[in-house]
């Protein structure tokens, strides 16, 4: 059937060590983006609700910060939706989702 160097054996071997070096890529970017939470660049008790006003000191914070997810979230709240307020640190994705939803029909 197949030479000896292309044995489907070898190929599953391959494919194996694919998978084991994508799983370890994510495995260190999660625990990155854990990091970024233990910053507390945003309020996390169920009290403080955020206003846009509140953003520009969070903001200058995280600037330069964009390869993480928190940091990529906070300017999205800001002037391109005024109205937005942002109940304790988890509420502005939906949000979010929910008005790109909207707009594309």
């Amino acid at each position: 059937m197949f030479e000896y160097p292309f044995t489907i054996q070898n190929l599953m071997w391959l494919v194996f060590f694919g998978a084991l070096a994508e799983l370890t890529l994510r495995h260190r970017r999660a625990r990155a983006e854990a990091l970024q939470l233990d910053r507390g660049l945003l309020p996390e008790d169920d009290e403080t609700m955020l206003r846009l006003r509140d953003l520009g000191a969070i903001r200058t914070r995280v600037r330069g910060e964009e390869q993480f997810f928190l940091q990529r979230l906070v300017p999205r709240c800001g002037p391109a939706v005024p109205e937005l307020e942002v109940h304790g640190s988890g509420q502005c994705a939906p949000e979010l989702v929910a008005r790109s939803d909207a707009a594309r029909g």
